[in-house]
């Protein structure tokens, strides 16, 4: 039964894609594809006041806001900033002393100094390689039954270095 409702499903799908590409939808070239158009930087919104520390992505955000007579929420405590950028980065919250450097004089440069410093983290590549490897149904057991020898851990190994090393995707 489920493999007769798999083959109608099919044959329905590939009539479907007939009938799209008879009525003419179905004349795309390769150059006129938008995944291979080339990527173009759009200019940067202009702002009427420039906000401090504002990046190229703040640029939009804020004009984003402007059109729609909102503004920016308040900045967070630097304490809160650290909190954040550790959760987010490596997974776990600031031990004490951690950032003592970044709360003694919270700037942009010092913000910059504690993310620079948390990517280097070998925790940074554990946490982000974990998403990975989910999807990748990675596990170093077989589940409830008896586990045997795996040596799977290689490749969990190699995903963990290569995010800690910023291998590219490509």
């Amino acid at each position: 039964m489920r493999e007769v409702i798999k083959a109608q499903f099919f044959r329905a799908v590939i009539f479907l894609f007939g009938v799209w590409c008879v009525g003419g939808e179905c004349t795309v070239t390769g150059s006129d594809h938008w995944a291979y158009q080339r990527t173009v930087r759009p200019a940067l919104p202009h702002l009427p006041k420039p906000e401090q520390g504002a990046n190229a992505i703040d640029h939009f955000i804020i004009d984003h806001l402007a059109r729609r007579a909102m503004t920016m929420s308040t900045p967070a405590k630097p304490q809160q900033q650290a909190r954040r950028v550790f959760l987010d980065l490596i997974g776990r919250p600031p031990q004490p002393g951690e950032v003592d450097d970044f709360l003694g004089t919270p700037s942009q440069r010092e913000y910059g100094r504690m993310v620079d410093r948390l990517l280097a983290n070998p925790q940074y590549g554990e946490k982000w390689a974990r998403r990975w490897l989910d999807l990748a149904r990675y596990a170093d057991s077989n589940g409830f039954q008896a586990d045997q020898l795996r040596d799977s851990w290689a490749y969990r190994d190699w995903v963990i270095d290569a995010f800690n090393s910023g291998m590219p995707f490509d």
